[in-house]
């Protein structure tokens, strides 16, 4: 569960949404727990913000989230390690997958089947 303090530190007065990233929700991606959803929903707008460097931090615990995001510090609260996990959700690169393989099947082994035979 959220820790209350971090939460409120962090709370922004307008939801957060990605929608290039989630058109359809985080909630319906199948990546993050409902405790997360809120997380991002409430606070994702203040934590980017921290994150971009738009808003300086306030405190030692947004001043702690801005060492996370620059890899100075291990995410170790809930508020991190969500947006964290956010960030390694949207960063990675969508890989392409083709049932065809550039290099004959044949070719491919070493062995033929007489030799296994």
């Amino acid at each position: 569960m959220m820790e209350m303090s971090s939460y409120l530190i962090f709370k922004s007065d307008s939801r957060f949404y990605d929608d290039k990233n989630f058109p359809y929700g985080f909630d319906r991606a199948g990546i993050f727990t409902r405790a997360e959803v809120e997380l991002l929903h409430d606070c994702g707008r203040v934590l980017e913000a921290l994150e971009l460097g738009t808003q300086p931090p306030l405190g030692e615990e947004q001043e702690r989230f801005v060492k996370v995001c620059n890899g100075l510090e291990v995410a170790e609260s809930s508020v991190e390690k969500t947006w964290m996990k956010y960030r390694m959700t949207t960063s990675v690169e969508k890989l392409k997958v083709s049932c065809h393989s550039s290099t004959p099947l044949a070719e491919s082994h070493s062995e033929s089947m007489d030799d296994i035979l």
